[in-house]
């Protein structure tokens, strides 16, 4: 029953390299199944391929050619050859492409045998930059019906990337599916094979494999275009549809989906760094794809395919912001979206010192604990602090410590390194009495207001009333020095109304105040 069905094949030709074009057409006439229509649209082609065609049409009664004088990128010529095809079944080979001898034969006989809507088989990829290959195929056959898709969903999601490589029934290859609006650079292809399934009552894959893909690097996956990562998006969130009206998407499927998703933006991501965007539009596209919500939820998924994505994304965002001499609002975006606790430090001067290799190791793995303990001891020896805005940068590292957060003074900072990590790991009660002491034997120096009112703010934590009222004290003498008298004033008022006024050291303190401008 097989060799009586009538086989529809459709290919479509723009310029395609002639020994190229040549070995699929003949890969289609010498097939050992040899009842098919075979369709050829010849779009447009402005070197010799309109007349390898029209030698091949007038040699073979079952080729159908057609021509388009000018290239048209649309798909309506796919309609219309499904509209107008005769064939049970029909199957699509790209012009650069190639079947084996026995593609019809078997898959005929497997979609027959199995009563099948679409037969998959498996292909051969030959990636002709590289000179290498790589085969994609089961190592036994599958057969689904409806109620399964959403089963073995991983298993078989390679194969509807394309639209090539199956068998498609009629009834489903003439409803017209209309992907015209959708303003993605590539993957309609995909959602087309998805909505074929949609349709589909039964569907199998083969564990054949008897297609041959050129992977050209020049092809329109490879090329720079705006709509590249919302393609991305759009693949991912149309994967997402297809699987919801099988209930809540499982943990595999939604597993798998985050690791195509991620494996789609890595390669986004270098088709990016090979462009020609300035610096600056490099670093606005990875910022989008860092702070992406799917790419977030992505990238929290712990398989290696997503952290390889990270890391490559990760890695692209160093490379470009070490050359970024302008704004750097994009750059501290991806940062923060990559590295939430070590992000919001970085900026396009500090990040020199975020990748030195004392604290680069750690900044790249996202820990903030280790980066301070490696970068505070380091600020005294930094020369040329101000380029890195060592204050401030130390400070957003402690954006969730309440004490320390307060900390921008780098006189500070440098001063006193082993206090500020005894504070960082809240050993409240030892810095305390070793803050104290230094004020006892007159030891403290640089950073002083900054020591006195982390001081004060300590005993208060701690509860500690009369280091509180001692540090009150200090800090009113350090104003009255430095000639700041109203700031000088406004402590003296608060020392009066908690019962101080007549303080011994207050007093001298009001004493030497009395004649000075407020």
């Amino acid at each position: 029953m097989e060799d009586r069905l009538l086989i529809s094949i459709y290919t479509q030709v723009f310029n395609t390299k002639e020994s190229d074009l040549r070995q699929c057409i003949e890969s289609v006439l010498s097939q050992t199944y040899e009842n098919f229509e075979y369709f050829i649209v010849d779009n447009g082609s402005t070197d010799s391929s309109k007349e390898v065609l029209r030698e091949y049409a007038a040699r073979d009664p079952r080729v159908h050619l057609a021509r388009v004088e000018k290239n048209d990128l649309s798909n309506w010529h796919y309609y219309d050859i499904c509209q107008n095809m005769s064939g049970e079944y029909l199957t699509v080979l790209d012009s650069d492409d190639w079947w084996e001898p026995d593609y019809l034969e078997r898959l005929v006989a497997f979609a027959v045998q199995n009563d099948l809507d679409i037969a998959c088989t498996g292909s051969r990829f030959h990636y002709e930059a590289a000179g290498t290959e790589g085969e994609r195929g089961l190592p036994r056959p599958l057969v689904l019906n409806r109620s399964q898709y959403h089963l073995a969903y991983p298993v078989y999601h390679a194969y509807f990337r394309t639209y090539w490589g199956k068998l498609i029934h009629q009834n489903i290859a003439k409803k017209a599916v209309d992907l015209s609006a959708q303003d993605i650079l590539y993957g309609l292809d995909t959602v087309l094979a998805f909505r074929w399934l949609q349709e589909s009552r039964r569907m199998g894959v083969d564990s054949s494999v008897l297609h041959h893909y050129r992977v050209h690097g020049s092809s329109v996956s490879y090329q720079y275009d705006p709509r590249r990562f919302q393609s991305d998006v759009y693949l991912y969130n149309d994967a997402i549809d297809f699987l919801k009206p099988y209930g809540p998407i499982s943990v595999q499927n939604q597993t798998f989906l985050y690791q195509v998703y991620a494996n789609a933006v890595l390669d986004t991501m270098q088709v990016i760094q090979k462009s020609r965007l300035s610096t600056e539009e490099k670093l606005h596209e990875y910022a989008e794809i860092a702070a992406h919500p799917i790419t977030q939820m992505a990238y929290r998924c712990p398989e290696q395919a997503c952290q390889r994505s990270r890391e490559g994304l990760l890695n692209l965002v160093c490379a470009e912001g070490l050359k970024l001499h302008g704004k750097d609002e994009d750059l501290r975006r991806a940062f923060q979206a990559l590295l939430p606790r070590c992000g919001l430090a970085v900026t396009g001067k500090n990040l020199p010192l975020f990748l030195s290799r004392e604290l680069k190791e750690r900044f790249l793995q996202d820990d903030r604990d280790g980066v301070v303990r490696a970068l505070v001891p380091l600020l005294p020896s930094i020369k040329n602090p101000q380029r890195y805005e060592l204050g401030t940068t130390v400070q957003r590292l402690a954006v969730e410590h309440p004490l320390l957060f307060q900390v921008n003074d780098l006189a500070f900072l440098q001063s006193y390194a082993e206090l500020y990590l005894l504070l960082w790991d809240n050993h409240n009660s030892e810095a305390l009495d070793s803050m104290t002491g230094l004020l006892l034997e007159g030891k403290v120096t640089g950073g002083r207001e900054t020591f006195l009112n982390l001081y004060i703010n300590l005993a208060a934590l701690e509860n500690q009333i009369p280091a509180f009222l001692f540090g009150k004290i200090q800090l009113a003498q350090l104003y009255l020095t430095e000639k700041h008298y109203a700031d000088c004033q406004a402590i003296l008022q608060e020392l009066d109304q908690m019962g101080m006024k007549d303080h011994e050291d207050v007093l001298r303190i009001k004493e030497a105040l009395r004649g000075q401008p407020d």
